[in-house]
């Protein structure tokens, strides 16, 4: 039996999000074109509230981790970075008691699929200083100034999520 595998495009105020849903979990999410619904087999579309994503609370949103077991349990650990912090690969290293392991955390990290639920553009430098982000520093940086924003402000993240254009 195949897995049933839906997709959806999102407009947002960082640009498209592309949602992959496999067996009604979320397990991949990103903001460029990595696939389209004419690479997907099986595939249906489906309408989605993306705000929920967003949302400081997002943790109950059903996601299917695909990854090493190593990977899994760092994504994990990324996953509890509170909104609108960030922490160091180091950090995220000692959080899963291994705390040598910095580069192969940092590896970890990179092959992360689901952008913003992992969210690792709160990952940086020991040093404070911005590191890669998969889909591109500058959204990093936008991502980081829209979460500082909202909570230095205490604004409803929400509203302003969806793009008009």
């Amino acid at each position: 039996m195949s897995n049933l595998r839906i997709y959806n495009t999102f407009k947002t105020i960082f640009g498209n999000l592309n949602i992959l849903i496999e067996n009604h979990k979320i397990c991949e999410i990103n903001f460029n074109s990595e696939y389209s619904p004419k690479t997907i087999s099986n595939q249906k579309t489906f309408e989605f509230d993306i705000r929920k994503i967003f949302s400081p609370d997002n943790l109950d949103i059903p996601i299917k981790f695909i990854g090493t077991e190593f990977q899994i349990k760092v994504w994990q650990a990324v996953r509890t970075i509170p909104f609108g912090k960030t922490v160091s690969y180091n950090d995220i290293a000692n959080l899963i008691h291994q705390p040598k392991a910095i580069r192969a955390v940092a590896n970890a990290i990179a092959q992360n699929k689901l952008a913003y639920l992992v969210p690792c553009h709160r990952i940086i430098k020991k040093t404070g200083a911005i590191h890669k982000y998969r889909w591109g520093n500058d959204l990093k940086v936008k991502l980081l100034d829209w979460e500082k924003n909202h909570i230095e402000n205490n604004l409803d993240m929400r509203s302003e999520l969806l793009s008009n254009s």
